[in-house]
């Protein structure tokens, strides 16, 4: 059975003309263009005012048209570990001392994490300046995107029923 396999797999590549369609060395081409991302990220602006540094992980997609043109979308999910001022956001749940108290009547042991996430609509054109291959050259990218940032507030082996939910 393998063999027989083999022996018409091998007759149909013998027999088959391979050709590519276009050069790419010299004439344009569509494409699709995917990719994975990964991001440390230095805030600056309003979220340093909240949070620490992060990270970011995501996908996109862009498509090149035979006129060069690129679109484009890209997602990313953000997250980190430091949130500023974190002692003040549930003062109105908390002890005189910022403690909060679980349904057990101790401290409540509670962590503090960024989340968020980003959307970008990208377009933009490849200009072949310099190169031979008028698929390559010079790109120059626009792009409008939207941005939500939120705390995640976890309590870890706590019952505290003021923090059930979202809020």
């Amino acid at each position: 059975m393998l063999r027989k396999f083999v022996l018409i797999t091998v007759i149909l590549f013998a027999v088959t003309r391979l050709s590519a369609q276009k050069n790419i060395h010299d004439s344009t081409i569509f494409a699709t263009l995917i990719n994975a991302t990964y991001g440390y990220q230095f805030v600056g602006g309003d979220l340093a005012r909240q949070f620490g540094n992060n990270s970011s992980i995501g996908a996109g997609i862009m498509f090149k048209t035979k006129h060069n043109w690129m679109f484009g979308a890209e997602g990313n999910y953000m997250f980190g570990q430091t949130v500023k001022n974190s002692d003040s956001l549930l003062m109105g749940i908390s002890t005189r001392d910022g403690f909060v108290i679980d349904a057990n009547g101790y401290y409540a042991d509670i962590v503090y994490y960024e989340r968020g996430y980003n959307f970008v609509a990208k377009f933009g054109k490849v200009i072949p300046l310099l190169t031979p291959n008028p698929n390559s050259g010079f790109t120059l990218l626009a792009g409008l995107g939207y941005i939500q940032d939120k705390i995640r507030i976890t309590t870890v082996g706590n019952d505290v029923p003021q923090l059930l939910g979202d809020l």
